[in-house]
């Protein structure tokens, strides 16, 4: 069985952290790469860190292929400030990230959306996560996988939950 190479961006998230976890410990990928803001902290021997600035995703070089491609990307209006900045991250980053892995033949493009993602939705939130999965969709990724968690608490960046708490996903 040919080993795999994993890229996880959005890392240092929630469901990115409890994922990096999972990948490096799982004996299929034999890499596993993660493009951040600022240092994870996070060492492994499969582990390679990036740090990137994703206002120039477009721009960026991948050095090495990757079979599947995570985005674990996503903010709150609260921590963006503002729509525009929570459309940046939520929509325009994950879409160059998958146009990127397209264009750099990536096998599996795997993204978290939101339960209730609708591009007609009244609620700003889902309609940004409905327009996310129309606009991939729309790319014809060679393979596209979308979870749509519900709700969603642990011990994320800023989470203020005590520490060594663990991801749960809760469907309602």
């Amino acid at each position: 069985m040919t080993k795999r190479k994993a890229l996880v961006v959005g890392a240092t998230g929630l469901i990115g952290k409890e994922l990096v976890k999972l990948l490096v410990d799982c004996p299929q990928y034999e890499h596993v790469e993660i493009w951040v803001r600022t240092s994870s902290r996070i060492e492994h021997q499969k582990l390679r860190e990036r740090i990137i600035n994703f206002d120039t995703l477009q721009d960026i070089k991948i050095e090495a292929p990757f079979n599947d491609v995570f985005c674990c990307l996503g903010t709150t209006i609260k921590k963006a400030r503002t729509k525009d900045q929570f459309k940046k991250v939520d929509l325009q980053y994950p879409l160059e990230l998958a146009r990127l892995a397209k264009n750099n033949a990536t096998d599996h493009f795997l993204v978290v959306s939101a339960i209730g993602a609708n591009p007609e939705s009244p609620v700003f939130y889902n309609k940004v996560k409905g327009k996310l999965e129309r606009d991939l969709q729309a790319l014809s990724l060679p393979r596209l996988s979308i979870f749509r968690p519900s709700f969603y608490w642990g011990n994320g960046r800023n989470s203020g939950l005590e520490k060594g708490s663990e991801l749960l996903l809760c469907p309602l």
